[in-house]
This record gives structure tokens, sequence and C-alpha cells, in this order.
């Protein structure tokens, strides 16, 4: 949620010509929001970190649903967790390998079985 006030007045320098209103509509909205646009880079340790330090000041537990912050309560996965989510997808790809390799020999027993001269 933002708030934004919009001043029109001559001492604006932001405000191409203060004669024209702008106190709603899509022109007013863009200019009081014009630099709401900027980014900032972290890695994932730093947004981790700035995730941890804004759950302990808003003294979030894991059953708040805190509006405006959907990545507030987003913990980072456990070592553990980790180890078991590679190991899952190991294991699946194994599977996958080895019903690859299956399909391989089957089709080849079958051109075997068909080709007399074999």
């Amino acid at each position: 949620h933002i708030i934004g006030t919009m001043d029109n007045s001559v001492a604006n320098r932001n405000v191409p010509d203060p004669r024209n209103w702008q106190g709603s509509g899509n022109r007013s909205v863009a200019n009081m929001f014009i630099d709401l646009g900027h980014g900032v880079e972290l890695t994932d340790e730093q947004f981790q970190e700035a995730m941890a330090e804004r759950r302990e000041m808003h003294q979030l537990t894991k059953n708040d649903a805190p509006i405006g912050c959907p990545l507030c309560l987003v913990l980072p996965k456990s070592d553990r967790e980790l180890a078991e989510q590679a190991v899952a997808e190991a294991e699946e790809e194994l599977e996958r390998a080895r019903a690859a390799l299956e399909a391989a020999e089957h089709g080849s027993v079958a051109r075997k079985e068909s080709d007399p001269k074999r």
C-alpha cells in the first residue's frame, strides 16, 4: 500500500506546467510515483539475511500472514532439506535413464526377432 501526494505548485520544479491541475487520473499517479521503480541487487545470502531481519523486526511467527510482504515467511531450506531434494532429483533422473535403457533394449530385441537374418 502506498500513498502519494502531488505538489502541483510553481515551487515544484518537476511539474512541467503547474497551470494543469493534477488531482486524479493516470497522469497524477504517474507523476507522484515516477521514482518508485528502482531495484536493489542482493545475493541469495544477503536476501535471506534481510528477510530474517524483517521477520525479527516484525516479530513474525510461522502462523502470521504479513500483508504486503509475501516473502517474509519464506524460510531458506536447511542443508538437510537441500540434500534430500538433490537425492530425490537424482533418483528420478536414474529412473528415467533406466526406463530409456529398457526401452532401447526392448526395441533392439524386437528388431532382432523381426529380422530373420540376425
